[in-house]
């Protein structure tokens, strides 16, 4: 084998594999000493990634942004983050609705540009509810469906309530059927 990523596939056609009361035993694929890939239970078939070789890498030339924080490490890095970002300015909770309506969109399962609904969405099947982009945003509702709002991905109650710039970070703000 050359340096390179692997994978290591164990296959059982009667389905019986090492599992349960039906075997028992374990698998191991080794490179001198050091353990490439290792299992126990499974049923049909397992499958364990592994690297050979080198895997080191050299780390990309950082510019421009994080220019500052390029080669650093633990304090030195948490520092230079800080300073990078220090200067942000929350754009509040209304400008929520802009990062939404780019952000948020169904471009993965129906791949329809509809509002991906963080509690509505089907990912096997097509949606119960679907929400056009902008028209169909609002704050009031008074059943599923009937529109859809912004959530918090953890109560706000977290961080005090609507103190910002926690309360409008879009890092963990969704859309949601309203009503849900």
């Amino acid at each position: 084998f050359v340096d390179g990523d692997y994978q290591f596939t164990i296959q059982d056609e009667y389905g019986d594999g090492i599992c349960c009361g039906s075997g028992a035993g374990s698998y191991t694929l080794m490179e001198g000493a050091k353990t490439l890939a290792s299992g126990a239970e499974f049923a049909k078939s397992e499958t364990t990634d592994f690297t050979l070789g080198d895997t080191t890498t050299t780390p990309p030339v950082v510019d421009g942004y994080y220019q500052a924080a390029s080669g650093k490490t633990g304090y030195a890095l948490k520092t230079a983050l800080f300073n990078i970002i220090n200067n942000h300015s929350s754009r509040g909770y209304s400008a929520i609705w802009t990062l939404v309506k780019d952000a948020d969109l169904d471009n993965y399962y129906e791949k329809d540009g509809s509002i991906l609904d963080m509690y509505s969405e089907k990912p096997a099947g097509n949606d119960a509810v679907s929400f056009t982009k902008v028209t169909d945003q609002c704050g009031q509702y008074s059943q599923e469906g009937d529109c859809y709002n912004r959530e918090h991905s953890f109560p706000k109650s977290w961080f005090g309530g609507k103190v910002e710039p926690m309360n409008s970070d879009g890092h963990h703000l969704f859309a949601t059927d309203g009503y849900v």
